[in-house]
């Protein structure tokens, strides 16, 4: 058993790159799980500054200087941020309240619909 483990082993870890592989992605799982709370906003404005240094980009490319053209972004965001804030997010609430106001129909429904089936196909 033991000679089985260390042929598989050798044959999957004899080059030093998947060893290091190995370690990065074990040593990143393990500071994740252990310190996820406290990265997580940093990995959030982590992708949030790369998505929006495409427009960035794109406007310095156009002409605009580069700090008009990350305030044009930022006020952009900022805008959609508040209209999904306070546009979508009391909608989507009421929705919210609606389906758990409906949850008890929709299990009766349910079990008026499984208690109908052996009626419907006696087979």
């Amino acid at each position: 058993m033991f000679e089985l483990l260390h042929r598989w082993y050798r044959r999957r870890f004899s080059d030093p790159h998947a060893v290091s592989l190995v370690l990065i992605l074990l040593v990143g799982f393990v500071t994740i799980y252990f310190f996820g709370n406290l990265l997580a906003p940093l990995l959030v404005a982590i992708v949030m500054a790369y998505l929006l240094d495409w427009p960035v980009n794109r406007l310095s490319r156009l002409g605009l200087p580069r700090t008009l053209s990350v305030l044009v972004v930022i006020a952009l965001f900022a805008s959609f941020t508040f209209m999904a804030l306070f546009g979508l997010v009391p909608t989507i609430w009421n929705q919210g309240i609606s389906l758990v106001a409906d949850v008890p129909n929709m299990f009766n429904n349910m079990q008026m619909l499984m208690m109908s089936l052996p009626e419907r196909y006696p087979d």
